[in-house]
């Protein structure tokens, strides 16, 4: 049965390097690791670092560098802060910590955290700290692992889950072990069977593992993704966590397993880069906070005249600086002009706004707080036919209210 759920667009697109394995990138010119408002340094300025070694800490998480090279400190780059080494052209690692040795029926969740946190393990989903996410989470009672790509270009998560699906599976066996739920879900689109069937050569006990085909809609929020599975609306303020359900990327499950079996802290990050004019793209594993310019080495440069977008073309989020946790995906496409016409009132918006708002509404001035519950997916200014620029609109009357 195919999972439903409400709002997000169906879009016809062929996927793009859906046969290509994974790419694995060591050579960069620098990486950039991205700097929270309270962070400090372990390392010295200047000094020559390994892959593998702890830089410092940001937000309380450690930051480890992801290349050999010279350490620089965190600078500000286009108005924001990064941890950065220049690379030496080396592969010079070193497994700061022991792997795990004991049993996992033997750790608790606290060992779970400090493992997740010491490691440094990222959710790509939300691009926190998997050791936050973990601390937050209580009464959990399912654990959702979201294999779901961002874009229907994409086969990214498809190729990740094929050539780790025993790591995926061990992975989600620690975070049940970790929140105490009975039950792991792994989401993922109703196309991708041989997905399933990896999965399950690893996830034997049915009463434990459970996939979940969806049907092909974007975005899949927090909100689609509960009710397609539990046939739950969660309020507008609220979270999955509050329900007793942790959602977690199939890329933090995978590296924490990963991390806890090596003794290596996760210091890599999947990524695609496709989409239309993006020939030589492909699927990659790369070091972790890789610099856009070092991207564009990768595939020979990023297609001229395009549109250069994270995620989702859905969001119009353009790319800059370097890859940060949270992306997955570069996408290109054509950058069209399309001129905008008056509302025709079709009502197209809402039914794709997968949080239930009416984003037209904005045009008449009667929904003033109306960004507080967009999540800036951009679908509705995607299917609008009169090219209406609703997400700008709706940031503009967050700007008004916020003076």
């Amino acid at each position: 049965m195919v999972l439903k759920f409400h709002g997000g667009v169906h879009i016809n697109a062929k996927k793009l390097f859906a046969d290509s394995e994974i790419k694995y990138i060591d050579n960069c010119w620098a990486i950039c690791i991205a700097a929270g408002e309270e962070y400090s340094l372990v390392a010295e300025i200047g000094a020559q670092v390994y892959g593998g070694e702890l830089l410092g800490f940001s937000d309380g998480t450690p930051v480890y560098a992801s290349v050999s090279g010279c350490f620089n400190g965190v600078l500000e780059i286009e108005g924001s802060l990064y941890f950065t080494v220049i690379s030496d052209g080396e592969n010079n690692q070193t497994p700061p910590y022991e792997p795990e040795q004991r049993a996992l029926t033997q750790l608790t969740k606290e060992d779970i955290i400090f493992a997740a946190r010491q490691f440094a393990v990222m959710d790509s989903r939300s691009g926190m700290p998997l050791w936050k996410l973990l601390s937050q989470t209580e009464n959990c009672r399912r654990v959702v692992i979201d294999c779901t790509e961002p874009f229907p270009h994409s086969a990214l998560l498809e190729q990740v889950c094929l050539e780790n699906a025993r790591q995926l599976v061990y992975g989600s066996k620690i975070l049940l072990q970790a929140t105490g739920a009975l039950k792991c879900v792994f989401a993922l689109e109703c196309g991708k069977k041989k997905v399933i069937n990896a999965i399950g050569g690893y996830a034997h006990d049915e009463k434990l593992f459970a996939a979940a085909p969806l049907e092909e809609k974007y975005p899949y929020t927090d909100r689609a993704l509960v009710y397609a599975l539990y046939v739950k609306n969660l309020d507008m303020n609220e979270t999955p966590a509050e329900n007793g359900i942790l959602i977690v990327s199939a890329e933090a499950a995978i590296a924490l397993f990963n991390a806890m079996v090596s003794g290596m802290p996760q210091t890599r990050r999947f990524v695609t880069l496709c989409g239309d004019g993006f020939e030589n793209g492909g699927n990659f594993s790369v070091p972790r906070g890789i610099t856009f310019h070092d991207l564009q080495v990768i595939c020979n440069g990023f297609p001229q005249d395009k549109l250069i977008v994270k995620n989702s073309l859905l969001s119009g989020q353009q790319v800059a600086g370097a890859l940060d946790d949270s992306t997955i995906a570069i996408l290109a496409a054509e950058d069209k002009k399309i001129p905008q016409k008056p509302c025709i009132s079709c009502g197209e918006c809402a039914n794709v706004c997968p949080v239930k708002l009416f984003p037209a509404e904005i045009l008449l001035g009667k929904s003033q707080r109306m960004y507080e519950k967009c999540v800036a997916c951009g679908a509705c200014e995607y299917v609008c036919p009169s090219a209406i620029p609703l997400m700008n609109l709706i940031k503009t009357k967050e700007g008004d209210s916020n003076e």
